[in-house]
């Protein structure tokens, strides 16, 4: 069982450890975070329209998060994210219920398609995204596929 839940300033602590794993951000294709900038970015967040975060909590404490960046309410597109921590939680549907949870938020904010990055050495998380219903739409010279998927309100 999973919460999504306002990242706090828990949260911060906890994801900074994530962070400081090598493993882990080469899996995300994320840089290590320096308390400073995670500070400030933090502090943005309240001003921020283009960017919707969610902490996710388990019994055990913080497990990952997820939510919507570069949203774009003209082009209705919005770039999907997602991560989970410790590595042994996945394979489980926690991915699978943070992505139903940030879709129907994305369908509220009127987002016609999502997109994501993943790296081509994520196979596990590539041959998830494409079961999910989306579909790589360019890979660039960093090795990184783009992939999309157009998501609809209920009922049409």
């Amino acid at each position: 069982m999973i919460n999504f839940e306002k990242i706090d300033r828990s949260f911060l602590e906890v994801s900074r450890k994530w962070f400081s794993n090598a493993d882990f951000r080469r899996l995300i294709m994320a840089e290590q975070i320096e308390k400073d900038a995670q500070e400030a970015w933090f502090a943005s967040l309240s001003q921020r329209t283009d960017y919707y975060i969610l902490g996710v909590k388990s019994f055990e404490g913080w497990v990952g998060a997820c939510g919507l960046k570069h949203i774009d309410p003209s082009l209705h597109t919005a770039e999907y994210w997602g991560y989970i921590y410790p590595t042994e939680l996945r394979g489980r549907g926690v991915g699978r219920q943070m992505f139903d949870f940030v879709a129907s938020k994305a369908v509220d904010r009127e987002i016609q398609t999502i997109w994501l990055r993943v790296s081509v050495e994520n196979k596990i998380a590539v041959k998830c995204y494409e079961r999910w219903g989306f579909s790589a739409v360019c890979k660039d010279e960093s090795e990184v596929i783009r992939m999309e998927m157009a998501i609809e309100r209920p009922g049409t």
